[in-house]
């Protein structure tokens, strides 16, 4: 991100992104999709690997305006999956596996679905089905 030509957040930035995504757009968006303005809500993120500093353990999350920022924001979703490319093709991954603690399916998907929409379709509940 880059703010008023500052190449890096400073310390008040990240209350303001903290109250924009959680306190604005999320809520926004949660409250579109229950008066069915749209289907689904898509984001895309990177992810990182930190240490946590009591255990020590290495963690992988999606990347946030901050670590704690990151680890809140895949509670905020239904779903939050990791794709990644095996053998030449790339597969969505819906429960934790790895350092990757992060991921989850509320909807109980298998954790290793093509990453199309046609492989989808035969996953997904009858009653979405609709949706795609």
């Amino acid at each position: 991100m880059w703010a008023n030509n500052m190449p890096r957040l400073r310390i008040g930035d990240y209350g303001t992104l903290e109250g924009n995504l959680f306190g604005q757009m999320i809520p926004d968006m949660q409250r579109m999709l229950q008066q069915g303005h749209f289907d689904w809500v898509i984001v895309v993120v990177h992810e990182e690997l930190f240490q946590a500093e009591d255990s020590k353990e290495i963690y992988e999350q999606p990347v946030g305006p901050s670590r704690a920022q990151g680890r809140q924001m895949s509670k905020e979703f239904s779903e939050c999956w990791r794709q990644v490319a095996k053998g030449g093709k790339y597969i969505w991954r819906t429960k934790p596996h790895g350092h990757f603690a992060t991921a989850g399916s509320r909807l109980h998907l298998p954790d290793k679905i093509d990453a199309n929409f046609k492989a989808l379709t035969e996953v997904l509940p009858a009653s979405m089905k609709h949706l795609l």
